[in-house]
């Protein structure tokens, strides 16, 4: 047996509850990237190309939250040029300044909105003063393909923390687009 509950305003909406205690209801569910883009301009591409790795070990790109926001990393895609197959690892929590690097801005993927994303980003051929971190990730791309890694819980990045892409082969140049969004 269910009963009803109504809404007690001139609308007379209903809510129907089972003998179980569960409310019956319709809803609509969308990705979280997809609402933080749509709903609060807060969706980016970090994109490199021609990023030169020439060490094994070489870290190629460093992103630091500078927000009071979370800031979510929900996939990586990779193109590589070189000899042979590529592998990469996501380090967390790397300490120390970065060095010998440029300056990389993540672009909005809300074209209206074209907040911009906070945060420190950079990309190099051998990012350098950098220690530590804890591995979170790691990919592999064929010789001559496109490989993409994505984390359906997302890589949490909270205030003045960081996440580094380190290249585990030599002489490969990596082409990347790292999805990122904030949650709000």
């Amino acid at each position: 047996m269910a009963f009803v509950i109504e809404s007690g305003d001139e609308n007379s909406y209903k809510a129907i509850v089972t003998n179980k205690g569960r409310l019956i209801t319709k809803g609509v569910s969308e990705d979280e990237e997809l609402h933080s883009n749509e709903a609060d301009g807060e969706a980016y591409s970090f994109i490199t190309m021609d990023v030169n790795a020439t060490t094994i070990g070489n870290k190629i790109a460093y992103l630091k939250n500078t927000s009071n926001n979370i800031m979510l990393m929900s996939s990586i895609r990779v193109n590589s040029a070189g000899n042979g197959n590529t592998m990469y690892s996501l380090l967390a929590a790397c300490d120390g300044t970065p060095s010998g690097t440029t300056t990389n801005t993540p672009v909005n993927r809300h074209i209206v909105i074209g907040n911009d994303a906070e945060g420190v980003f950079y990309e190099g051929n051998a990012i350098a003063s950098l220690t530590g971190g804890s591995t979170v990730g790691l990919g592999f791309v064929e010789a001559g393909k496109a490989g993409k890694l994505s984390f359906n819980s997302n890589i949490i990045i909270r205030k003045n923390q960081n996440l580094v892409v380190r290249a585990l082969t030599s002489g490969v140049t990596f082409d990347m687009t790292i999805s990122l969004h904030w949650q709000i």
